[in-house]
């Protein structure tokens, strides 16, 4: 399997977005956590990148620029024009930087961070759960 490829999309709630500053490169659709405020690429492979709450709405290049973000705690679904969610499969927080994938990637090492359930083939219904559980 692969990670999941996010082009253009929309939340299905009416979701305010909030300007964030970035600590690196973050393209629209990456997923990303808050480090000393500024917004930095989640990922499954360390524990302190793991709290994934924020999906990226806009781009920015570098340390420093302002990109605007939704939290998904506060969010139920985001959809997608293309169709890479099968319904029903659990979506967790990849071993790449900013992405999510299908649960049956995770490998050895990596925590254990769902994101949330295929609720049709071009939408994801989030349901954050940070496990704190690292695959044996």
């Amino acid at each position: 399997m692969a990670n999941v490829t996010i082009t253009k999309f929309k939340f299905t709630s009416l979701t305010p977005t909030s300007p964030h500053t970035i600590g690196e490169a973050i393209v629209a659709g990456q997923l990303c956590y808050k480090l000393a405020d500024k917004l930095m690429l989640a990922d499954c492979t360390d524990a302190t990148k793991t709290d994934a709450r924020y999906v990226a709405t806009s781009d920015g290049d570098a340390d420093g620029d302002v990109v605007h973000a939704v939290d998904i705690i506060n969010t139920t679904t985001l959809e997608d024009t293309g169709t890479p969610f099968t319904v029903g499969a659990a979506y967790v927080l990849s071993a790449t930087s900013g992405r999510i994938a299908p649960i049956a990637d995770l490998a050895s090492t990596n925590k254990l961070v769902v994101l949330g359930y295929g609720s049709a083939t071009n939408q994801i219904r989030f349901k954050l759960d940070n496990t704190g559980i690292a695959i044996p």
